[in-house]
Formats: structure tokens, C-alpha cells, sequence
């Protein structure tokens, strides 16, 4: 499938379809960022969106749900919609300058998110679907980033030792320990769901590489890092 302009892409829980963003023309004069959905066994592309400029989609555990960021002028907005693409509703909506983006189903009636301030410091933050409610998740970690939920639990990027590092959050979310220690900087990462390796991209003098990490590795890494 081709698209320009894709930022993240999330799997369906029949791991048969996903959803992508991706840029495309909405009228004669304009071409916007929406919301795709591509059935592997169809090799079908179905537009879930039109015109919303919406990115960095993200599935709910339970399939039926479709987190967004949708942009405007100025703005950034958590929206959502069904994953048929109808029922669209903007969750949150901050003030102007301040951004939003990575949200991440925690469950099915919380999402977690980026959101960095006019003066640049960016936090995690967690909104109650039910309550309607916004609060961050452990701000002594700020700034954070790539908030993402495997089947080991809550992992995201940190730069508290004031090198970007791989944080897993404690189950109830009151404390995270490292699982990465890279003096480069590490980001994006992911548990591999059969081997139990941490994938993650680590910068190196070439770039960005890909890595996987043992377990034995991962799970064992100091519950401190050294400042850099």
C-alpha cells in the first residue's frame, strides 16, 4: 500500500487489517492528512476520514475504536472515531500552540498522549473516556515521549537521566524503572510478542538502527541511570 506523508500505522486485533495515516487529495485545491484502513486479505484501502487532517492513529483493545491527533491552525486536537470511521468526536481540545501527539489506548476507557507546552516541556498525560478528565502520568520523567502500551505494559521514552532512554511503567502507573541504558538515545520501542525482546530504535553513528534486546538484558537493567 502507498501513501505519503504516514506517521504511524496500528494493527486491528484480527491482525488481518490496519489503520495508517497519510496524505491525499480531499478536493480540486487542497490535499489533507487522513485516517486509512487496509484489509490484507482483500487487498483493499478503505478512507475512514475526509478532510479532518487527522494522524497517528491508534486501535482500542477492543477493535471498535480509532484514536486520533487532528490538526488545525495553530491547534492540535485528541479525537476519535468507530472503526467503520463514523462517530467522529473531538475528546480534547487545549489551548492554541500547545501540541498533541502519540496517543495510545491504555484500555479501553483511557488513552495516554504527548503534550508539550508553549516553552517546550513535554509530558505524558492520560484521559478518562468515562470522566472526561486529563492528568499526567508521572511528570518527574518529563520530558517524555513514544507512550506505548505492549503486552509487558506501559513503555515510553525518557530523558530524565538526561539521556532519551526505554521507561516501563509499574502496573498501576505510580513508578517506571529503565529498560534501556544508551548513552545515544533510544526511542519507539515495542515487546516482540513471541520472543519477549524489546525492539527499539537506538541512535548510532549512522543513524537510527533497529535492535532487539534479550530479555535477560532488558528486564535486568539497574533501577537508575546515571546522569549524563
Amino acid at each position: 500500500v502507498e501513501g505519503a506523508g504516514t506517521v504511524r500505522v496500528s494493527w486491528l486485533g484480527n491482525s488481518n487489517e490496519f489503520v495508517y495515516d497519510a496524505i491525499d487529495m480531499n478536493s480540486h485545491y487542497n490535499h489533507f492528512s487522513d485516517i486509512y484502513k487496509y484489509n490484507l486479505s482483500l487487498k483493499k484501502k478503505d478512507r475512514l476520514t475526509h478532510g479532518l487532517r487527522a494522524r497517528e492513529p491508534s486501535v482500542s483493545p477492543d477493535g471498535n475504536e480509532i484514536c486520533f491527533i487532528q490538526l488545525d491552525t495553530g491547534y492540535t486536537r485528541l479525537a476519535k472515531i468507530h472503526r467503520d470511521g463514523s462517530g467522529f468526536e473531538v475528546l480534547y481540545a487545549p489551548d492554541i500552540q500547545i501540541r498533541l501527539s502519540r496517543p495510545e489506548f491504555l484500555n479501553v476507557n483511557e488513552i495516554v498522549f504527548s503534550e508539550r507546552n508553549t516553552v517546550g516541556r513535554e509530558v505524558l498525560r492520560i484521559l478518562n473516556l468515562q470522566s472526561h478528565t486529563v492528568k499526567d502520568l508521572l511528570p518527574d520523567y518529563s520530558p517524555m515521549h513514544f507512550a506505548k502500551m505492549t503486552r509487558e505494559g506501559l513503555v515510553f521514552e525518557s530523558e530524565k537521566s538526561g539521556v532519551a532512554n526505554i521507561y516501563m511503567a509499574s502496573e498501576d502507573l505510580s513508578s517506571a524503572k529503565p529498560i534501556t541504558n544508551v548513552v545515544t538515545g533510544a526511542s519507539s520501542a515495542e515487546i516482540d510478542s513471541g520472543l519477549d525482546e524489546l525492539l527499539v530504535a537506538v541512535l548510532s553513528g549512522t543513524g537510527q538502527n533497529v535492535e532487539a534486546v534479550n530479555p535477560e538484558v532488558w528486564q535486568n537493567q539497574p533501577e537508575q541511570l546515571p546522569q549524563m
